[in-house]
């Protein structure tokens, strides 16, 4: 499996995040990262774990945070759509499923 690619959307979505935690305090933010670092490995090494949440795209929730990771496996590649907070705009992501489908899936 090569390594998971992060939407640009969902890369800025955690860096906002992290400042807002940072803000509250440097380290709130390094256990935010942790955790989203922790995650991200997780699915890398069992990507099947985690449930289908949309169509072919599965979530994993973190444990101390309100913020979910969609995802989804295409051939031997994991793409991440999202890092959201799980208690606000619920599907704003969605139109980033068909940035990176295949052309014949979209």
């Amino acid at each position: 499996m090569d390594k998971p690619v992060i939407h640009d959307d969902a890369r800025a979505e955690y860096i906002e995040s992290y400042v807002w935690y940072h803000e509250r305090g440097p380290h709130i933010a390094e256990a935010f990262e942790r955790e989203v670092e922790h995650a991200i490995a997780a699915l890398y090494e069992f990507p099947d774990r985690w449930p289908v949440y949309i169509g072919k795209w599965r979530r994993i929730l973190l444990r101390r945070f309100p913020f979910g990771i969609v995802y989804g496996v295409m051939g031997n590649q994991i793409v991440i759509v999202a890092i959201m907070h799980t208690k606000r705009k619920p599907g704003y992501w969605k139109d980033r499923m068909f940035d990176v489908l295949p052309e014949g899936n979209k």
